[in-house]
């Protein structure tokens, strides 16, 4: 007889002897009787209790030494722990796991067309709030090209259309002062969902790798496949290959059960050890299984899936969907079950059980990771010197001179008032969060390869003019830099440079509506700034059509401000405020406009205290 039978077994004699004391208890005929053996199903399953919390029903941790490849952010003999795929559900999961055992790698998810200065503020604030726990997470980032099989754009990520949206992608993940692991194009097997084509998709991603390199971003590019379709028609996976010298991972999102054993699984991963390359399981989740029935869940999909991690040694870090699908029907039907490891205390129990083998390399300080990813340095760089800064266009620039150190600098941090505002690869920064009237003061401090930060510089303080514009190219003489189109539900709009007539200067913004939904919103272009209260905004622009139409303006409290547009170019002015500090997208929304052709120019944003 098992020590779990033996327990519960306990459990019933104790609820009798209960029961037939001189108490005011029911007797055993009444609602003891009934409520005992819920009680004991609870206590059974609810290892938070003493009868599981001694057992971990699980087969040993033993597992083969992993291989080393040398590869961007791979830690050597060890697999990286990861999770998401919320912010919410990485909450729950990081409380849920003990102290020792926190990942280290944070999903995220972000698609290019809408990728804009600002995108990554978010994923900003979540790193710095676990590093301020101690925890100095790698962001595991989705980078998705598409919005259907039938709205897919690697074709012109491939033609150069999308180079700015790049730009700011690398500007943004050089501001996020952690290391990313960036899955380009993920999934790009399902062609049923994402329709990615190897002819568009190799190139797409070959452009993306190098613009990374040349802004030198510290970033591993993981080449991602579904499980479930490696080597399906019509195209098998290798045939999406972009090369040995633009992949630093293999990636593979694992779901379904029979996946964790798959020739098509087994096949992949031994591909990627001739190819000299270590691998992450990007996604996975107990498809169609969840942990409600506990053990048995664990026997279907948990056991199998941390075999398949310790039996293979070109799996080098995984990441674990800690989501309840239930909530998720309306996308994913049917359910496929709740995978929350914390829903179950026998798979809770388990799932630490094995995450706490010394296979698994948690989340801690920067310090730490960068020893365990090869650093040996452990003295800090030296003082930043020189530092300077200015206001002009909307902008406070900062420059200093380069900081010493024995090992290198991996990168400057920037501070506001004592509080970090980002981060620089290079020996210059720009602040564009800036109110007018105020004065700020700066400091900056160097980072070296080791993860050690030096002293702060001196401060420096920048005095903003009582009114500014923020608006970046608002004339357009710069070409599109700066702006960004996003679009939902089906919406689609072509942005160009007009030359030829612009409305005014060398060049407008022209935008043609090629797939309107009839919704306003579904088609959006324009660009965010920081808001504030106190302060009055007024927004002005040129703007005309080939045929009259309605464009929407939004910006915050101003949103849905209805603007007829006519064929001759017209000036608007619309005026406001924000009621609290936020940080906004101003756009032209344009969903409803159909077919039509629209020219913006000279738009500005005086911001006035």
């Amino acid at each position: 007889m098992n020590l779990h039978m033996k327990k519960i077994i306990l459990l019933l004699l104790s609820v009798l002897i209960i029961a037939s004391c001189d108490t005011d208890w029911p007797s055993v005929d009444g609602e003891v009787a009934d409520n005992t053996s819920n009680d004991i199903e609870e206590v059974a399953d609810n290892t938070s209790n003493d009868i599981e919390e001694v057992t971990a029903n699980t087969s040993n941790n033993i597992y083969v030494t992993r291989n080393n490849y040398g590869a961007v952010l791979e830690a050597s003999n060890t697999v990286m722990h990861g999770a998401g795929q919320s912010s919410g559900a990485f909450e729950l999961y990081y409380d849920t796991v003990p102290s020792g055992s926190k990942p280290l790698i944070f999903m995220y998810y972000r698609g290019l067309r809408a990728f804009s200065t600002g995108s990554l503020d978010g994923l900003k604030s979540i790193l710095a709030s676990y590093k301020e726990q101690g925890i100095y997470l790698i962001p595991q980032i989705g980078l998705s090209m598409t919005s259907g099989p039938k709205d897919h754009y690697e074709g012109d990520v491939a033609a150069g259309l999308y180079d700015t949206q790049i730009k700011n992608l690398c500007d943004e993940i050089n501001g996020l002062g952690h290391p990313v692991f960036l899955r380009i194009g993920y999934e790009f097997n399902g062609l049923g969902w994402n329709g990615y084509e190897p002819s568009t998709y190799i190139p797409a991603f070959q452009r993306i790798t190098d613009a990374l390199r040349t802004a030198n971003a510290e970033v591993a590019t993981v080449w991602c496949a579904i499980a479930g379709r490696i080597n399906k028609s019509p195209y098998t996976y290798d045939q999406y290959y972009p090369g040995n010298s633009y992949v630093d991972w293999w990636g593979i999102d694992t779901f379904a059960a029979y996946q964790l054993k798959s020739e098509g699984t087994l096949e992949f991963l031994d591909a990627a050890h001739i190819a000299g390359k270590p691998v992450m399981i990007g996604e996975s989740t107990p498809r169609g299984v969840g942990v409600d029935d506990g053990q048995t869940d664990w026997n279907t999909w948990f056991e199998p899936y941390f075999d398949l991690i310790q039996n293979y040694p070109g799996i080098k870090a995984f990441c674990y969907i800690n989501w309840n699908w239930d909530d998720y029907v309306h996308m994913w039907s049917p359910s496929w079950g709740d995978a929350r490891i914390q829903a179950n205390d026998q798979v809770r129990i388990n799932y630490i059980s094995k995450i706490n083998s010394d296979l698994y390399l948690h989340g801690n300080t920067e310090t730490e990771l960068r020893t365990v990813l090869g650093a040996s340095d452990t003295t800090p760089p030296g003082q930043v010197t020189a530092l300077s800064g200015s206001y002009a266009d909307g902008f406070v620039s900062l420059s200093w001179a380069a900081a010493t150190d024995d090992a290198g600098i991996i990168r400057y941090e920037i501070s506001r008032a004592g509080k970090v505002i980002g981060f620089s690869v290079s020996t210059s920064f720009t602040d564009s969060n800036i109110k007018a009237g105020s004065t700020y003061a700066y400091a900056v401090k160097a980072v070296d390869t080791g993860g050690n930060t030096g002293p702060a510089s001196s401060s420096q303080d920048v005095s903003i003019p009582f009114s500014i514009d923020k608006v970046f190219n608002g004339d357009f003489e710069d070409g599109l830099t700066g702006w960004a189109q996003r679009e939902y539900k089906g919406g689609a709009i072509t942005v160009t440079e007009e030359t030829s007539s612009p409305l005014s200067g060398s060049t407008s913004a022209k935008i043609e509506v090629t797939t309107g939904t009839g919704t306003n919103w579904h088609c959006q272009y324009g660009q965010y700034f920081a808001s504030y209260s106190g302060v009055s905004y007024s927004l002005s622009f040129t703007i005309q059509a080939d045929e009259p139409t309605t464009v929407y303006v939004m910006l915050g409290s101003m949103s849905n401000n209805a603007i007829p547009v006519t064929t001759n170019a017209v000036t608007h002015t619309i005026e406001s405020s924000t009621p609290i500090d936020d940080f906004i997208f101003m756009a032209f929304m344009m969903g409803n406009c159909d077919g039509r052709t629209i020219w913006i120019d000279d738009v500005s944003l005086t911001e006035s205290e």
